[in-house]
């Protein structure tokens, strides 16, 4: 087997072995809180549980595979490999491309199961959530655009369609020429025939209250791309809201490529074989977590 090979392998099998702890011990802890604090019977928490096995293991795939590189890092440091790479003529730096390679194509599959089954377990998690813990028949929309007459763009980040209730709504208003005219955000709103209803606010949209009628499918990172690409450049200040949406829903896949790419660069960027550079290389989690909160407050 290929030396490069044989290492993307441990790494893979680290990250599925990590990923796959820490979400086994999350539902665990889950399973066991939902047993003490609710009357429900061990057949629904067991199915709330199955349910929840995959948007949990997506949600902590991320910092599994921060420490799945930290994790083959320090083996290879243990087992003086890394001394092995050099008698063998192989540049440690040279682990670089082939695992940005990996890490990519990996993030692409993840990608593709978003839009095609792992959106979906979200939704039917949280729909099942609210039915049998909450006690509500919900069905809710959520992160979602709407493109009205009358030149106006809309985002919604949470609708319930059983109360008719919302929240962060905000409404771009452009003129004819494309100039944003003004933008309105609601923090609390309901919906009132075709109506729009806020303290001190009130709003005709006939064409968004019947969208909002309809059962419509949870938002897809796809959808939010379609939108992005066939809003004009004119509406800036909704394409940019548009793409921070996106943006948001791509994020965590980013993180599987920039997390371990970024420990193993930093790791090979100090003195071989030194000893702090683990413990260096360990802080390109937090430091991406400040990055990335700096970023968000720029846009």
């Amino acid at each position: 087997m290929h030396l490069k090979t044989y290492l993307l392998q441990r790494y893979f099998t680290l990250l599925l072995t990590i990923s796959f702890l820490f979400t086994a011990v999350f539902n665990l802890i889950e399973f066991f809180e939902k047993l003490v604090r609710t009357s429900a019977s061990l057949g629904t928490i067991a199915t709330f549980i199955g349910l929840n096995l995959i948007p949990s293991w997506l949600t902590l795939l991320p910092i599994s595979s921060w420490l799945a590189m930290l994790a083959l890092i320090g083996l290879l440091q243990l087992n003086n490999e890394w001394h092995a790479l050099d008698v063998l003529g192989i540049r440690p730096r040279a682990l670089v491309p082939p695992f940005f390679i990996a890490l990519t194509m990996s993030a692409g599959l993840l990608l593709l199961g978003k839009h095609v089954v792992f959106d979906q377990s979200q939704h039917a998690l949280t729909r099942y959530y609210q039915t049998v813990f909450k006690k509500k028949e919900r069905n809710s929309i959520s992160d979602r655009w709407f493109w009205l007459p009358r030149m106006r763009y809309v985002h919604i980040g949470w609708y319930d369609q059983a109360s008719k209730k919302g929240r962060d709504l905000t409404i771009y208003h452009y003129t004819a020429t494309y100039h944003l005219k003004e933008t309105t955000h609601l923090a609390q709103w309901h919906l009132d025939g075709d109506t729009i209803r806020a303290p001190e606010y009130a709003l005709a949209l006939p064409a968004l209250a019947h969208a909002l009628s309809l059962a419509m499918p949870p938002a897809s990172w796809l959808t939010l791309a379609r939108l992005w690409l066939r809003t004009p450049r004119a509406y800036r200040a909704h394409k940019a809201a548009l793409g921070r949406t996106l943006a948001a829903h791509l994020m965590p896949l980013a993180e599987l490529i920039v997390l371990p790419l970024l420990t193993l660069i930093i790791y090979l960027a100090l003195p071989p074989l030194a000893v702090p550079a683990l413990a260096l290389a360990a802080l390109s989690y937090p430091v991406w977590l400040v990055v990335k909160g700096v970023v968000r407050k720029l846009i």
